[in-house]
This record gives C-alpha cells, structure tokens and sequence, in this order.
C-alpha cells in the first residue's frame, strides 16, 4: 500500500509512529516489555514502510510473541509474589498511571521485578482498604465458580484471567 488509512504517505515517519501506537497498546502501562525489547523494535521502525509495502507483517506477530512471552514470565512472578506473606511497613510509592513518555521501560529483569512488586503490593493494599471500609472481605468468583475472598487470591485470579484471554 502505498498510503496509510488515514490519507498520510507510508514513510518512515508513519512507520515509527504506527510501532509507537502499537507498543502502546500492548503495553500501555510500560509493565511487560523491558527497555532492550524497545531498543530492538525501534532498529526496525523504518523498515517497517518497506515491509509492509511487500506484505511483510512478521515484525507484528514478533513482538506480539515477545508479549505473550513477557507475559507469562510475568504471570510466574504474581504467582510467587502472592505466594508470600506481606506486611507493607515500607513507606514507598508507586505511580500506577504509567502510560506517559516520561515513565521508562523497565531497564533489566531485577528492575521489572521491582516494578511488579511494588504494582502488586499497591494492588493488594487497595483491595485490603476496600474490604476493611466493607466491614467484609471482597467476594468473587474464579472461572470454575469457586469463591475467591482473600486480596491475594482476588489479583492473582486478575492475572490468571489476563494470561487465559492473551
């Protein structure tokens, strides 16, 4: 194709951009991929005209395998994150609303960790305020209609679900 969509030439320009749009919807949030992964795809963002020109979209099901793979790792450190006990005595901060230029990707796993710790930790501490304003624990159900009531089996279950619909 020779335009894109939206009237504008298929340049390099338009190519970064689209790899742009796309990163930020897979990963609004800056959570999965790690700044080495950025690094790669932007090698390529002014190829991508040229690949699509020839029907070439391999670039897309790369980085979407990336995703799903980065996913699943992800999944494995809620699952042991949540496996253990948590006191939150730590006066820390976390800025949940990631999806801006000026948060970076995650430079290394240890940084990643670091960064879905302290996600997980804010996740739990607002279902525990919400339960302890209810007076009640939270209910809800997984996907086999058992009852889920602890904070920890409540997030742990939002990334179980995540990872089935990936």
């Amino acid at each position: 194709p020779k335009f894109h969509v939206s009237g504008a030439d298929l340049d390099d320009e338009t190519s970064a951009r689209a790899l742009g749009i796309f990163l930020s919807l897979l990963d609004s949030d800056r959570t999965f991929f790690l700044a080495s992964d950025i690094a790669e795809f932007k090698k390529l963002e002014t190829t991508l005209d040229d690949r699509l020109r020839v029907g070439d979209v391999q670039i897309a099901y790369a980085i979407v395998a990336l995703f799903k793979r980065r996913a699943s790792e992800r999944h494995v450190y809620v699952q042991e994150f949540l496996a253990q006990e948590h006191e939150f005595t730590a006066r820390e901060r976390y800025a949940w609303d990631r999806s801006s230029d000026s948060c970076e990707w995650p430079e290394d796993p240890d940084a990643l960790d670091e960064l879905w710790r302290r996600k997980l930790s804010d996740q739990l501490i607002r279902r525990l305020v919400i339960a302890r304003l209810e007076s009640s624990v939270l209910t809800e159900t997984d996907g086999s209609g058992e009852v889920v009531t602890s904070p920890s089996e409540q997030v742990g279950n939002q990334y179980r679900q995540f990872l089935t619909i990936l």
